[in-house]
């Protein structure tokens, strides 16, 4: 009898656990019609390339547009681009694809790119790099095999992450609009899906899609931390912030809707594009309302960079700043190394043109002494101290106090090179160097004079004058004690 009921209970745990993936199943065919409805997303297409990287949202919708195909009237293509970031692990992503297009009866538009490689051309993160590798190769190919529309799998998970991470950085409309429903030629059908219904939706047709390890990395991005950390804090706060954040993201959708139309006639009054750059009149910019304005410098940035994502608050204070205040000639830096500069009738964006660093080589820092770098004019004076001193200095001064029992010795002090990171005293994840001279606006033919102090493992202690590592930092139990100064 009691091996009965635990019968019953299993089976009544596994209908339990069939009905929920149904309506998941369900669920998920319902949030793409609303999409499609609400965005219009397919209206009057015919072919469709769907972007499949093999992880839960991208594999639920190709499959879900598989097998709604004729009543969609739809012709499908499958694509997938190897970043050639994660190895082995990429390679079984692509193959997994391969046989999931080969199993829905589908042709694979297949490319392997070298995004490091890229990154390092263009200077920019990986992360970034990536993704501009993707876009590019998904609008090359549905240009050349005359696709009409581009397929992603982007959630509204997604998008209330999207927007967090905007507000934390300072944004505007765009921001607060998070991931759009359409971009282009771009869509995104699953933008009302969560990612739970996804991954029902993959369980119950045993899918078995891939996972992406970095993605429960938290020192791999900061998306990670907002997703594992931040979010299930704030539903502490209120259990329904994603329906909060997602009706903000729906609000400033609409807003965009209407205005954009004005933006663009303004645009192109205000805007010229040539081999310098993208210039903006000056006067038009004065005479626009705050608003408009913002959306204007947008426009240009967005031309130049081929770039979506917004510039932060600090970076349209200094734009303002620079039309308002500075004299003729004057520049600011913004990201991506972009360079902003007032002429006498207009306010130019272009890509920073750095010089060569200058040619030093790095050296090994005393024990405890000076060494001096004339070819960038400064000097490093090593101190060790016999007890904690009243002050620590300040890593974007001059000097700094570490604990000398977590350095491996001995030290070196080298230029900056691309790819160069450490962990900021405060932070828990990664910064690039570059990031780090982006944000504290280091021109770009300046930054080979910045000195770098690594220790024998080759691991950065201080970026003199921007930050210094974390790993390093004074603690209440730290014992021994080293000053590093570094003096014009």
């Amino acid at each position: 009898m009691r091996k009965r009921c635990g019968e019953l209970r299993a089976e009544k745990k596994e209908r339990d656990a069939h009905s929920f993936a149904e309506k998941m199943c369900l669920s998920l065919l319902s949030r793409l019609q609303g999409a499609d409805r609400r965005y219009r997303l397919l209206a009057g297409v015919r072919t469709v390339l769907v972007a499949c990287s093999g992880g839960p949202d991208s594999v639920a919708l190709l499959h879900l547009l598989s097998t709604r195909r004729e009543d969609l009237g739809l012709r499908l293509g499958v694509a997938h681009l190897n970043h050639g970031l994660r190895g082995a692990e990429a390679e079984a992503d692509a193959a997994y694809v391969a046989d999931l297009a080969q199993r829905l009866d589908l042709p694979l538009l297949f490319e392997k790119a070298d995004v490091p490689r890229l990154a390092a051309e263009r200077r920019l993160s990986p992360e970034v790099a990536a993704r501009q590798a993707r876009y590019e190769f998904l609008a090359r190919i549905a240009e050349a095999g005359g696709w009409e529309r581009v397929a992603l799998g982007h959630t509204a998970s997604d998008r209330v992450e999207t927007v967090l991470l905007n507000l934390l950085r300072g944004t505007g409309l765009h921001g607060l609009r998070g991931i759009p429903p359409r971009q282009g030629l771009f869509i995104r059908p699953l933008i009302l899906a969560t990612r739970e219904e996804t991954a029902a939706y993959c369980a119950h047709f045993h899918l078995e899609p891939r996972l992406d390890s970095t993605n429960l990395d938290l020192e791999q991005a900061q998306r990670n931390r907002v997703r594992l950390e931040l979010l299930p804090r704030l539903r502490e706060y209120n259990p329904a912030v994603e329906e909060a954040l997602l009706r903000l993201a729906e609000a400033a959708e609409a807003e965009l809707e209407w205005t954009e139309p004005q933006v663009q006639a303004a645009a192109e009054q205000v805007i010229h594009e040539g081999p310098g750059g993208v210039s903006l009149d000056l006067t038009a910019l004065r005479e626009a309302p705050p608003g408009l304005r913002y959306r204007l410098f947008r426009k240009a940035w967005v031309r130049l960079t081929g770039d979506p994502f917004d510039l932060s608050a600090a970076d349209y204070a200094a734009l303002e700043h620079l039309l308002r205040e500075s004299q003729t000639g004057r520049q600011v830096c913004l990201p991506r190394d972009i360079q902003a500069q007032k002429g006498y009738n207009e306010l130019t964006l272009r890509r920073a043109q750095a010089g060569a660093p200058p040619a030093w080589p790095a050296r090994q820092l005393p024990a405890e002494g000076t060494l001096a770098l004339p070819e960038i004019s400064r000097t490093v004076v090593v101190e060790r101290l016999p007890e904690r001193p009243p002050e620590l200095g300040d890593a974007r001064g001059c000097q700094i106090v570490v604990d000398a029992a977590r350095l491996r010795l001995p030290l070196q002090v080298r230029p900056w090179r691309q790819g160069d990171a450490l962990v900021p005293l405060g932070m828990r994840g990664h910064k690039k160097v570059q990031d780090l001279f982006t944000d504290l606006k280091v021109p770009g033919d300046q930054r080979g004079l910045v000195p770098l102090i690594c220790d024998a493992a080759g691991e950065i202690v201080w970026v003199v004058g921007c930050a210094m590592s974390e790993r390093v930092k004074i603690t209440e139990g730290s014992r021994e004690f080293l000053r590093l100064v570094v003096r014009e």
